[in-house]
């Protein structure tokens, strides 16, 4: 049964198309319309039982923009932080401390090495290395721009979904960094995760351009204007790993544009963000259990008399 709908007037096209983006930054389905079509006047369909939320949001936003005239209002980019952010940055924290302190043996069997991965096929240090820190400078530089990176996507995309992704990203950048480095090549460090984080922001808005091409396409390429800018300020420093956060960012850039078209209703839905942190946490296991015994997982048994 098709649910009930109700209009919401708009004096002009600029009008509503700022309200549409105002209901899209407060996750209420809208639609523009217009009367006859494509001419004025234009008005914003919303369903019945969304009605009192989107005159709320769109009155807040009325309100906050009245002033100068000269004030340029930006558009509503729909961001949000998630302080879920900080569980991971402390996770990183404590694997640090553990390579540093308890068990130093877990840099030298975590870290990337490119003989290794490329010759005897160690690819799970394309993983483990991204939990690994070579000294206290690295780690706070990592963490203090993973926690407002990671926290920013996590709020758009979803806890898991962005943390999966951004993962991913960390390891794609150590692919990458193995194929533009020369042999030898030691590598670790969270940084090809964290530009995979800024990457993911910059098309994060792509879902617009379904619903106002023009308006949707402005803020994409504004967007990913905006992310590149700051990569060549974060990400291009001569003392840092280059390859890997380049390759990092340009993977989150495709995964952030892929995560944009889902729904953000489904993003944040239990059920995927359940089934993403399984992954997450599969991987990293599987990862460091093969780092641990030397890609020979069956040695478990054999500490465990299983056998």
């Amino acid at each position: 049964m098709e649910q009930p709908t109700c209009i919401i007037p708009a004096t002009n096209r600029q009008e509503v198309m700022d309200w549409g983006l105002v209901l899209t930054s407060q996750r209420i389905e809208a639609e523009i319309v217009a009367f006859p079509a494509e001419r004025e006047p234009y008005g914003l369909k919303v369903q019945h039982h969304d009605l009192l939320r989107a005159k709320e949001a769109i009155g807040r936003y009325q309100s906050e923009n009245k002033g100068w005239k000269w004030h340029q209002p930006l558009p509503v980019m729909g961001l949000r932080y998630d302080w879920s952010a900080w569980g991971w940055c402390l996770l990183l924290g404590v694997f640090a401390w553990l390579a540093w302190e308890i068990r130093p043996a877990l840099q030298e069997l975590g870290m990337l090495k490119s003989q290794e991965v490329l010759m005897r096929g160690a690819w799970w240090q394309t993983v483990t290395a991204i939990m690994l820190h070579g000294d206290v400078a690295h780690l706070a530089s990592n963490l203090s721009s993973g926690i407002i990176l990671l926290g920013l996507c996590m709020g758009r995309f979803g806890t898991t979904p962005a943390l999966m992704v951004a993962l991913l990203c960390g390891v794609m950048g150590n692919w990458f960094s193995l194929w533009v480095h020369e042999v030898p090549y030691r590598g670790l460090g969270a940084s090809g995760m964290i530009m995979g984080g800024l990457g993911m922001l910059g098309p994060h808005a792509l879902s617009v351009v379904r619903r106002d091409f023009r308006a949707g396409t402005r803020m994409v390429l504004s967007g990913v204007l905006a992310v590149i800018m700051l990569f060549s300020l974060w990400g291009l420093s001569p003392q840092s790993d280059v390859a890997a956060h380049l390759g990092g960012f340009l993977s989150g850039i495709v995964g952030g544009a892929i995560l944009s078209l889902i729904p953000s209703r489904q993003l944040h839905a239990s059920r995927l963000n359940v089934l993403c942190g399984l992954v997450v946490a599969f991987l990293l296991l599987w990862a460091w259990t093969l780092a641990l015994t030397g890609g020979r997982p069956w040695i478990w048994r054999e500490w465990l008399n299983l056998d």
